[in-house]
């Protein structure tokens, strides 16, 4: 009676393991790297504004938009003055910005931040992954006087 694996038999399975982690492995790795690289994006520009107009004493805004673009994805970029400081960047194609307008959040010196017409900002949905099902909800509100993104 055989025992145990032949030396072929295990170099088979070995090689049908690393072909399946191959395959696998790209697809993971791409999926969490778009979600992280999207979210921390937005989540860095609404932040660089925010800090931009307490310290310069200034108006800042930032575009999210989502309209989508033939070229690429999904634009956000910095304005200030009515110049763009920063951007446009595109979101990587595996994201996407919701809702599908564009959307601005107006940051102001005095800490405050609306949506340039005296209202909360919108929420706004970072989706990302295959069919982009997953999402991450950056919302920036108000908590005692200071705007906080979330």
């Amino acid at each position: 009676m055989k025992r145990g694996f032949t030396l072929v038999e295990l170099m088979v399975v070995i090689v049908v393991m690393g072909l399946l982690l191959v395959m696998i492995v790209p697809f993971v790795s791409r999926t969490f790297y778009a979600k992280t690289q999207a979210v921390d994006q937005v989540y860095t520009l609404l932040q660089r504004a925010r800090f931009r107009a307490i310290s310069r004493l200034a108006t800042c805004r930032v575009e999210l938009d989502g309209t989508h673009h033939p070229i690429s994805s999904d634009l956000i970029s910095l304005w200030q003055g009515g110049q763009r400081i920063e951007g446009p960047y595109a979101l990587p194609r595996e994201s996407d910005l919701r809702p599908d307008v564009t959307t601005w959040i107006w940051f102001h010196s005095d800490g405050t931040a609306d949506d340039g017409a005296g209202n909360p900002p919108p929420p706004v949905w970072v989706h990302y992954g295959k069919d982009l099902t997953g999402y991450k909800t950056i919302q920036v509100y108000q908590a005692s006087g200071m705007p906080v993104i979330q």
